[in-house]
């Protein structure tokens, strides 16, 4: 792991777009330039600070993730599931429905491929029910949910890898390739492919991995 000192943060950058404002952190480590996108000012803020204080008390960067080691460690205990369904609340007040459905779906395409075993899985199609309907649903996970919903959940939730898992290409190419099928398994249509990587290179976990393999051939 390669990490750094050298650390600039710069000011949120706030962008009008027809659905409201949506609002962007940049920073470099090692002069490699980084940013995030938040849907509230108060998300990008509350973001900006962890990293200034980081950077304030001395702690070093990851040059290869964009942050503070403390920040990666954390990282690395946590779950997908747990990962997923924050990144779905992050995005969830400024989005639009269409978009919060489309997140919910690709990240619900990703899923299947976290998980740690295969042992106990529920139907692929209750799993899909469970996951875009509930879990990466902010209004609606906390509602009362069907007995077979519940099991898929709970199973979920104590099934996902690390999402450090993503920091290894092959299991980026595997997220890939379940982007560009549909649950059947037929290919999926370009522009769903294209949609759907997008909400997945969007999240911080996935952007630090896909710069560093764009040199390679995990992207095609």
């Amino acid at each position: 792991m390669a990490y750094s000192y050298d650390v600039k943060v710069w000011n949120i950058q706030t962008r009008a777009g027809k659905r409201g404002k949506t609002y962007r952190l940049p920073w470099s480590v090692d002069k490699e330039r980084f940013s995030v996108g938040f849907s509230t000012f108060a998300h990008a803020d509350s973001f900006r600070s962890d990293l200034v204080a980081a950077s304030r008390r001395g702690e070093a960067f990851d040059v290869d993730e964009g942050l503070p080691l403390s920040m990666v460690r954390e990282k690395q205990v946590m779950s997908w599931f747990d990962f997923a369904v924050k990144y779905i609340d992050m995005k969830w007040t400024r989005a639009a429905a269409k978009s919060r459905a489309g997140n919910a779906d690709a990240l619900a395409t990703v899923t299947p491929v976290m998980f740690a075993t295969d042992k106990g899985k529920p139907n692929a199609r209750v799993m899909r029910r469970a996951l875009t309907g509930w879990a990466f649903n902010t209004k609606r996970r906390d509602t009362a949910k069907p007995p077979e919903i519940e099991r898929a959940l709970k199973w979920v939730a104590a099934n996902t890898l690390p999402v450090s898992r993503f920091e290894d290409v092959a299991m980026l190419r595997n997220a890939l390739d379940a982007l560009a099928s549909k649950l059947d398994g037929k290919q999926a249509a370009a522009k769903t492919v294209t949609r759907k990587r997008a909400v997945l290179f969007n999240a911080p976990i996935a952007r630090s991995r896909s710069r560093r393999c764009r040199r390679t051939t995990c992207l095609r």
